[in-house]
């Protein structure tokens, strides 16, 4: 995206590692915080007049996928645009689909204390769920998928695709066949990258067209 021309943050939002297992645990049931965070450098570039403030577009994988979702379906007014990757859209799914199998049994618990405890954490978790609050979204979602995730299931960008295009949102899905939690070849990466490209170019395009007719 560098290359493109494009300013590109990448936020170290509390819950990202390498600063310390304070900072790592400082998300935990707090995922409106890690929200915030990516607001806060969205805002800290815009003051140094580094970005138009107009023209930000959340892009993430994995967890990332999720903090996009969410970014535009809890702050909209600072995106005009999203891409989620192999993204979590439904926290309850998320919790019900662990598979403890690759974590030697302490996945599921590792993300209950993340995400929360269904039942005593519930009202938490509906409210920063993605999937949850479609009616929030304004500006268009691209979600991206392959078909084979062991990781976040595909289920996650297939049942949000369905209920985004029933509540009539802008949104994109592009599964890809056979690939797992990421591109791992030449093909997936330039099928993955082209997409996010067209899109985010389409986006800003539109931002541009919008300004000029006013």
């Amino acid at each position: 995206m560098a290359s493109r021309g494009y300013v590109v943050l990448q936020p170290q939002y509390r819950g990202s590692a390498g600063f310390g297992d304070a900072f790592q645990r400082a998300g935990d049931k707090h995922l409106d915080l890690m929200n915030t965070d990516l607001e806060d450098g969205v805002r800290s570039l815009a003051a140094q007049g580094t970005i138009d403030p107009k023209k930000v577009c959340v892009v993430g994988w994995s967890w990332g996928g999720y903090l996009a979702q969410a970014a535009l379906a809890f702050t909209p007014d600072t995106y005009v645009c999203g891409v989620s990757g192999a993204g979590v859209s439904d926290l309850f799914q998320s919790l019900k689909d662990d598979n403890d199998f690759w974590w030697g049994g302490y996945g599921i618990e590792y993300w209950r204390g993340v995400i929360g405890r269904t039942g005593s954490d519930s009202d938490t978790i509906r409210a920063t769920s993605p999937i949850e609050h479609v009616e929030n979204f304004e500006d268009p979602l691209l979600l991206i998928h392959g078909e084979y995730d062991r990781t976040v299931s595909v289920r996650h960008s297939e049942r949000m695709y369905e209920k985004m295009k029933k509540a009539g949102k802008d949104v994109a899905y592009i599964p890809i066949k056979f690939m797992h939690h990421g591109p791992n070849d030449k093909t997936e990466r330039l099928q993955v990258f082209n997409a996010v490209d067209d899109f985010v170019a389409k986006a800003f395009a539109k931002v541009d067209a919008e300004k000029e007719a006013n």
